[in-house]
């Protein structure tokens, strides 16, 4: 199943051998009918000859063909041919001064078992450098190639107390197998991974700074005019942080009272995905790759300001229309079929800071044509 650095094999007994035809087990490997795994030969080092369960201990030598059927009765597999593998890239990194090792492999290509093979040999690959740090930074970069596709990256800063002890490496790269998961997964078409890098760069210390508070320059804006916002910021361990952002407001926005939004990444993220939930409803697979790459986007290190815009818009045939004016959207309205999904859309600022953000808070601010006298 893996080859390489890393190696993830079984073994079991040959039963017969016809020409270049290859039966054996007796018993199925994983009930998958029709696969694709490399056949080897193999060297037996001992054996357990046990009442109840017996069982040998050996080691896979060379590759000899394929393994093509995995059925009830047995698996079966050919000589000569080589067997289709997906190559796969790590580059450790853990602390200032170590060198970087790189694991290189290859994994075996059958959709239900590829996203727990990748992070099998994600995680082993943080493994084989002994025990994490209690509190550390990870930084990640990871590009997997898709055939036919742009390729989607993640690249991403992580840190904190669900990184570190034994889980620790699977909650790192979760991200990572969850993308492989729902790109082998999909019901809109077939996807070919061609290749998978991932770079990660592990230091001690812990770099999260939770929004305590925001407090506005002034809470009655002139239409037209920036808002100016002073988060409060208290990184774990550390002395607190103000971070000023400037919002500039359309004219449209209105006047009225608005609420301003300061969230992390993972709130910012839902946010959007809830004004505009025709997003997550792809109708083709370049549609679904987008959705995937846009999750990506949005960094944990930054702090996002939304304000809620009056406009509001439809979603039709997953395609957005926002900003659409009532006249508009009455003509997508019709008794005699499911409404079109609402979409309302935000203005966004963001902000970078040298932290893991976490946290939200929200504040209320007026926009009127005249400010008069106030105290800022």
């Amino acid at each position: 199943m893996v080859t390489g650095d890393f190696d993830l094999s079984g073994i079991g007994t040959v039963t017969h051998v016809e020409g270049a035809r290859v039966y054996g087990f007796g018993h199925p490997m994983f009930s998958l009918g029709t696969c694709e795994f490399p056949m080897m030969t193999g060297y037996i080092h001992t054996v357990y000859p046990r009442a109840s369960v017996s069982m040998k201990m050996g080691s896979p030598l060379k590759t000899v063909g394929i393994i093509d059927t995995d059925v009830s009765t047995g698996v079966a597999g050919r000589i000569g041919p080589k067997p289709d593998m997906l190559p796969v890239s790590v580059k450790v990194k853990t602390g200032r001064y170590s060198d970087a090792r790189t694991f290189r492999v290859e994994i075996v290509r059958e959709p239900n078992l590829l996203p727990s093979l990748v992070m099998a040999v994600l995680t082993n690959a943080i493994d084989t450098e002994g025990n994490l740090p209690e509190e550390l930074t990870a930084r990640i970069r990871a590009t997997i190639k898709v055939k036919g596709h742009d390729p989607i990256t993640v690249d991403e800063v992580l840190s904190g107390p669900r990184y570190t002890g034994m889980m620790g490496p699977a909650a790192l790269f979760s991200p990572i197998g969850s993308i492989i998961n729902i790109i082998m997964r999909n019901t809109l078409g077939k996807v070919r991974i061609e290749s998978i890098d991932a770079d990660i760069v592990i230091v001690p210390g812990r770099t999260v700074a939770s929004i305590e508070s925001v407090r506005l320059a002034s809470d009655r804006i002139k239409v037209g005019q920036p808002l100016e916002a002073h988060v409060t910021l208290k990184p774990f361990k550390g002395e607190r942080q103000i971070v000023t952002v400037t919002v500039p407001l359309p004219e449209e926005l209105g006047e009225g009272s608005h609420d301003l939004v300061v969230l992390d990444s993972t709130n910012s993220l839902r946010r959007t995905l809830r004004n505009d939930p025709g997003r997550m409803e792809p109708r083709d697979l370049e549609g679904l790759l987008d959705i995937v790459r846009f999750q990506t986007l949005p960094k944990r290190t930054d702090l996002h300001l939304h304000i809620a815009l009056p406009d509001r818009g439809v979603a039709v045939l997953g395609q957005s229309l926002p900003n659409l004016p009532a006249s508009a959207r009455a003509v997508f309205s019709s008794a005699r079929k499911t409404q079109e999904t609402p979409v309302r859309s935000d203005i966004v600022q963001k902000a970078e800071t040298p932290w893991v953000i976490e946290g939200s808070q929200t504040l209320k601010f007026s926009v009127v044509k005249d400010t008069g006298i106030s105290l800022k």
